[in-house]
């Protein structure tokens, strides 16, 4: 007596097709599970085995063998559960289902026949959708709108025999108008570090603020992504099947951009990824929106050095003895750190007390190579004490008003037909419809007086480029590019 039927195993944030395998033969009673199986999917035959039984079903008294072909391939997690039972009462001849190998089996049992849904439910609707098979999971539903695919729910092993198949439909979730509990119009003052993070929005740049203790840094970042455009069709898949992977509800608004700001405790596989089996880090779960650390010269080293690669190539490569899996991190990194130890280097204000020797230690926690990485570095001044206690300010700028101009921007930019500012190279940008000649002339001055790498020549024309494009300027002028050059030379004294 056999069976074979359809399920899946995750490697990354994609899911790979597993064949179950059900053989049952006469012979003492066993239950054997084959196929490269972590420590859960060994575990499966005492679930299995109680819910057969707590659903009233029949365990054959004979040697029940289990392969998840390829056998080489790598398997963890509970979803074979739900395979490896239907399996087993098919190839018994207790229970006949129609089309089952046009199905896609995913989900964990539970001792009493419950069947629960396990991470990576975008993952496994999309393969279920590109190999034209049925989705078979306990609540298919909660993939409405945002992926489409056929479907049956099976929420209780005993139900088997009530299988209805439903079309869930990927296009219910709509552009909507975004509503943040924070605003820019709460910040005080700022007014050039607002400007800049607009600026910093409309292009995705990466930032880094500097700045003494409690002038905002941390309000600052917190409400870059309510400037941020609404997410694109593409963009919102991506991000929900992150989120599926990592086990987060996305039942958030549909557009709304993912923002993550880990404790400087993390570790480098919380942050990067990693792990066995692989799993996103933080930087992978901020994919599309803000990788926000606070407190940044407090990271470990080594975890901040690894950032390096993902920042300039937008995706993460893990290589592994066994497998090699590719993450997603295309982000916009925002830093906050003080000056020096003490938080007061530079500060016209208050003094500093650190030595010498502990503000290099400091700043060199950061490393060059990551913050020649930062398109801008800002400087986070003390806002005046006035302001503090007005209730209404009619300067203030208001996130609203701010999403506007980056939207219009991107609009602006996406009219020329041509890929992302981030994304366009030297050559691209140092074309005679782009920029001015005088602003060309205007940057190899400054280049050679402040001896700028290529990379950092680079970012400054993308900003430059991005301020143009708040302008609604074809070509970037001297003043655009003497902007940008403030945005990142003007506070590399404090840091």
């Amino acid at each position: 007596m056999y069976c074979e039927l359809k399920t899946a195993t995750l490697a990354g944030i994609e899911a790979i097709p597993v064949e179950v395998q059900v053989h049952i033969a006469s012979g003492l009673p066993a239950f054997h599970i084959v196929g490269m199986g972590d420590v859960a999917v060994k575990e499966a035959r005492q679930r299995v085995t109680s819910a057969l039984r707590s659903c009233g079903f029949r365990l054959p008294s004979s040697c029940i063998t289990v392969n998840l072909a390829p056998a080489l391939l790598h398997k963890h997690g509970t979803g074979f559960d739900l395979a490896m039972a239907i399996g087993i009462l098919i190839a018994s001849g207790q229970v006949q289902l129609a089309h089952h190998d046009q199905m896609l089996m995913v989900g964990e049992l539970g001792l009493r026949g419950q069947v629960s849904t396990v991470d990576g439910l975008v993952s496994y609707a999309r393969l279920a959708s590109k190999k034209g098979l049925v989705l078979l999971t306990p609540r298919p539903q909660q993939l409405t709108g945002i992926i489409a695919c056929r479907a049956l729910a099976l929420g209780h092993l005993s139900k088997l025999g009530e299988l209805r198949e439903q079309e869930i439909s990927g296009q219910e979730a709509a552009i909507e108008t975004l509503r943040y509990q924070n605003d820019f119009s709460e910040v005080i003052g700022q007014a050039q570090v607002i400007r800049a993070l607009t600026v910093a929005a409309a292009g995705q740049f990466n930032v880094l603020l500097i700045g003494p203790p409690g002038t905002g840094k941390t309000m600052l970042a917190s409400r870059l992504p309510t400037i941020l455009p609404p997410m694109d069709r593409d963009e919102f898949i991506e991000t929900a099947l992150v989120r599926s992977i990592a086990g987060e509800l996305y039942d958030q608004p549909a557009t709304q951009r993912p923002f993550r700001s880990p404790h400087h405790s993390a570790t480098t596989v919380g942050v990067v990824g990693g792990g066995t089996p692989i799993r996103p880090g933080e930087i992978t779960l901020a994919h599309n929106g803000v990788l926000f650390l606070d407190e940044m010269p407090q990271f470990s080293r080594g975890t901040l050095q690894s950032l390096r690669q993902p920042l300039e190539s937008g995706c993460l490569r893990i290589v592994r003895a066994q497998e090699t899996v590719t993450l997603p991190a295309r982000v916009m990194l925002v830093g906050a750190a003080n000056p020096c130890p003490c938080g007061y280097f530079g500060d016209k204000e208050r003094k500093c007390h650190c030595s010498p020797a502990d503000i290099r230690h400091y700043q060199n926690r950061i490393g060059g190579p990551l913050i020649d990485r930062f398109d801008m570095i800002l400087y986070a001044s003390r806002p005046p004490v006035d302001g503090l206690f007005e209730k209404e300010a009619k300067d203030r700028s208001n996130s609203a008003d701010l999403r506007k101009q980056v939207v219009g921007a991107r609009t602006f930019a996406a009219r020329r037909a041509m890929a992302p500012v981030r994304e366009l190279q030297r050559d691209e940008l140092c074309a005679a419809h782009l920029i001015t000649p005088e602003a060309l002339g205007c940057l190899k001055r400054s280049a050679r007086r402040l001896l700028l790498s290529p990379r950092a020549i680079v970012r400054i024309l993308r900003v430059a480029r991005t301020i143009a494009d708040l302008d609604q300027r074809d070509r970037a002028g001297e003043e655009h590019l003497i902007e940008a050059l403030s945005y990142r030379v003007s506070t590399l004294e404090q840091f």
